[in-house]
């Protein structure tokens, strides 16, 4: 006879089938569940992140194709002047939700100059006022540096330059 007893009676065939049906995870120990349900975890906060990072870098670069693709008038981005501040390093920006002109504000003169509102009016190549944007400029120190970030409607980023007011 062999040494091997195929009998689906003998106990040994019932022992291999009962851990079969009890599953991987009742043979581990509990320190190794607890190891395997850590890892899992693990794996699972990974592939999450890693699609979260995927899906903000698409939203963004969305965003900065947009910045990128605006034909913004160069003699509205050159410097400009009102009562001893300079306007420089002047920047138009559009997300998909707002648009921005942003510019640095140094005084140019030895006495400070005092916070306050001040109108940004867009002008068309002909001259003709396409519209006003009220901004709020902070006190400036003499030969201090500031910087603005005002929210524009879209339709400015078109104009042909702008000027800076006297709040009316």
């Amino acid at each position: 006879m062999s040494k091997f007893n195929f009998n689906k009676n003998s106990g040994n065939y019932d022992n291999i089938q009962n851990n079969n049906k009890k599953g991987m995870l009742s043979n581990l120990k509990p320190a190794q569940k607890m190891l395997f349900v850590v890892a899992l975890v693990f794996v699972l906060m990974l592939v999450a992140f890693s699609g979260f990072v995927a899906f903000n870098k698409k939203v963004k670069n969305e965003e900065t194709k947009g910045i990128a693709e605006e034909n913004v008038s160069e003699e509205l981005l050159k410097n400009k002047t009102y009562e001893g501040l300079e306007l420089k390093d002047i920047e138009v920006e559009s997300t998909s939700s707002l648009t921005h002109l942003m510019a640095n504000i140094t005084n140019t003169v030895d006495n400070e100059f005092p916070a306050g509102m001040v109108d940004i009016v867009f002008l068309d190549a002909s001259g003709k006022e396409m519209g006003r944007v009220p901004t709020y400029i902070d006190t400036v120190a003499p030969k201090g540096e500031i910087r603005i970030d005002t929210v524009i409607d879209k339709n400015y980023k078109n104009a042909h330059t702008f000027k800076v007011e006297a709040k009316k």
